[in-house]
């Protein structure tokens, strides 16, 4: 059995315009199941329409227009879910994570502009540093101490053991990965690591990479060969930040 809370059941309705999702949405909070729902609507025009047809008395609806919530409203999204895990008492039973899946994107002027590689080699779909490398950010009140900070080397594929040992729930299958839940914790002793970490990806230019301890061995284009760049990655401080969430 897991120490920790129950997920929280979420759901996502999506479709083209007129294909019903805010009637079928109506409809289901009209079922007394669906009691303490909360319901968050992305509106993608510049006028909300959606919200104002569904028929509930329910407060826990909010909106979000104009925009898409991976991009132009992200940051509106985040602040939503936050206000409403306080709102429903539960910001102590919240595990929340924040990270990407690859480094600077590099489109439209952004690497000249912002610079968001830093003095990392490399951008996304390619396997140095600068196309790899992200940091996170976890928020866990009463868990996670605010303002601490971590060089833990982890992949995405530690989400699912990480999670796996939050919630109780077994791997089905096999896992690469290890979970990260003693680095979230503080109890790094407790902390296992990766021997090594591989990567490849057949988008584009095929490419591959091969990172262990503080060497990474690149093969930049397999359908070249697969002559292997062998790099001596000086700055292993990439860091997972747990920061205090002002009130």
């Amino acid at each position: 059995m897991s120490q920790f809370p129950t997920n929280i059941p979420v759901s996502v309705i999506t479709g083209f315009l007129g294909s019903g999702k805010t009637t079928l949405l109506s409809a289901l909070l009209k079922q007394e199941v669906m009691t303490n729902t909360a319901v968050i609507i992305n509106e993608f025009g510049e006028v909300g329409i959606d919200h104002n047809l569904i028929e509930t008395t329910d407060e826990n609806i909010v909106e979000l227009q104009n925009g898409c919530i991976c991009c132009t409203i992200q940051e509106d999204l985040k602040s939503t879910l936050l206000d409403l895990i306080k709102k429903l008492g539960l910001e102590k039973n919240t595990l929340i994570m924040f990270n990407s899946d690859n480094g600077a994107h590099g489109k439209a002027g952004t690497l000249d502009f912002f610079k968001p590689s830093g003095n990392l080699k490399g951008i996304k779909r390619t396997m140095y540093e600068g196309g790899l490398r992200s940091p996170m950010v976890a928020y866990w009140p009463g868990k996670i101490n605010a303002g601490t900070k971590n060089d833990h080397l982890s992949a995405f594929w530690d989400m699912l053991p990480t999670f796996s040992e939050l919630t109780g729930e077994p791997i089905v299958g096999n896992s690469d990965g290890i979970s990260m839940l003693p680095t979230l914790l503080g109890k790094n002793l407790f902390q296992k690591k990766h021997e090594y970490l591989y990567w490849e990806l057949y988008e584009g230019r095929p490419n591959s990479a091969v990172r262990y301890g503080k060497w990474k061995g690149v093969v930049r284009d397999r359908r070249e060969g697969n002559e292997i760049q062998l790099l001596e990655i000086l700055e292993l401080k990439i860091g997972i930040s747990f920061p205090g969430i002002p009130e």
